[in-house]
């Protein structure tokens, strides 16, 4: 009885080496099936790689890359385009016709040929916001809404994808979503073009108790801040017109022109200010400063005329009024030559009218972005490089006229690096 006692005993580790062979054995085979798995999905990436490196739309954007490089855009153009129509399954050749549009400021190509990327690689991010800023340009804030959407969705914690979300939002006036989304990115990044863009959307929205709350802590941070002291010199003007709140207001005004002489917002608002305190002779002055800066500007023409109106000075209110009417017509010239070079990029006349225009009404950087389009369309046209040259010589930009010295110089950027 002990004795069979004593084997039952013992009979579980007489066992024991058999049950560890077979959990070994188990083990062995598992992980040879893990490699065999691992091994094909390699072999499958491998190949998937393969056949994505050699496949046409691949060779064309490599290609059209390299042309980029050497400064050959046209004929990146022309490799790209033949990359999406031997391959229009491929992405990266779409992504690259549309850079290079966006580039040239042939927007609705642009929009089309991102757009066409986003479609086949859909979660890209960076992508995205490419596609917005392009629909953008092209007034398709339905796309650029939905792009600036995916983009934030994409790129939770990219401070520049949540905020441009949130500033196309504010151009849509939907300032609740702007707001937050704006909000959102300063929190990402302490970014002061977040915050300024999100208190003029509550000041827009006549949030002004919040708006004066959320800029308080970063004007007391940053108290020399023109913008923000603009913003809040304008908070004044909308408080009750006291004594107080008047100086107040133009001591915002006077240090926010301080930190920006050459931008009107603060002679605008310092002839509100005194023309609304019964002060039209004073208010002129600003207004008459801030025309040294930027005469067509609307709200510098408007302070005028209403200053010359009250001081009854009916022989200049009545020039301002004529030039004001120029400006219009100008402005009205612009959006229809813009219609017609989205139509037809080449047509040289109306896209140097085009620049000259925006030099007219003062939007320097335009001017330039339309001269220089006139020299990319066509680097070999002497008129049209004769006419930036001539532009460079107005305004002082020696670099960029020696430069243009060269017939073979052309002043693009290379869209993948953007």
């Amino acid at each position: 009885m002990l004795e069979t006692m004593k084997q039952t005993m013992h009979r579980p580790h007489r066992q024991m080496p058999l049950l560890h062979a077979l959990k070994t054995r188990r083990l062995k085979s598992l992980l040879f099936s893990l490699c065999l798995v691992g091994g094909a999905l390699a072999l499958g990436y491998l190949v998937w790689f393969w056949v994505q490196w050699h496949r046409p739309g691949m060779r064309y954007y490599v290609a059209g890359m390299k042309a980029m490089a050497s400064n050959k855009p046209f004929v990146a153009e022309r490799l790209w385009l033949q990359g999406v129509k031997r391959d229009p399954r491929f992405y990266g050749c779409y992504e690259q016709l549309g850079l290079l549009y966006g580039e040239i400021f042939r927007y609705p190509q642009a929009t089309y040929y991102l757009k066409k990327a986003a479609d086949l690689n859909p979660n890209d991010g960076e992508l995205q916001l490419e596609l917005a800023r392009a629909a953008h340009q092209e007034g398709r804030m339905d796309i650029a809404e939905a792009a600036a959407k995916r983009a934030m969705e994409l790129l939770p914690n990219n401070p520049e994808a949540v905020g441009g979300y949130g500033m196309i939002e504010a151009e849509l006036h939907n300032r609740e979503k702007a707001i937050w989304a704006l909000r959102q990115a300063y929190h990402l990044k302490k970014d002061p073009r977040f915050l300024i863009a999100m208190v003029a959307n509550e000041m827009d929205d006549l949030q002004l108790d919040q708006a004066e709350k959320d800029l308080i802590p970063y004007l007391k941070q940053h108290p020399n801040d023109p913008n923000a002291c603009y913003l809040m010199g304008v908070l004044y003007e909308h408080k009750p017109h006291t004594p107080f709140n008047l100086r107040k207001a133009m001591a915002y005004a006077i240090l926010a022109g301080k930190g920006m002489p050459n931008d009107v917002r603060p002679y605008t608002l310092l002839g509100r200010l005194l023309t609304e305190a019964g002060f039209p002779k004073k208010a002129l002055k600003f207004y008459l400063a801030g025309s040294s800066i930027a005469p067509n500007d609307n709200g510098i023409l408007n302070g005028l005329l209403e200053c010359y109106r009250l001081l009854g000075d009916r022989q200049h209110e009545r020039a301002v009024a004529q030039q004001y009417q120029k400006v219009l017509q100008w402005r009205n010239d612009v959006d229809q030559l813009i219609h017609q070079m989205q139509f037809n990029p080449h047509d040289v006349d109306s896209g140097l009218r085009l620049a000259h225009t925006e030099e007219l009404l003062g939007d320097y950087a335009k001017a330039l972005e339309y001269y220089e389009l006139m020299v990319e369309q066509d680097p070999t046209n002497k008129r049209t490089r004769a006419a930036l040259v001539d532009y460079c010589k107005r305004h002082h930009l020696t670099k960029l006229a020696k430069r243009l010295a060269d017939p073979n110089y052309v002043p693009l950027v290379n869209p993948a690096e953007l």
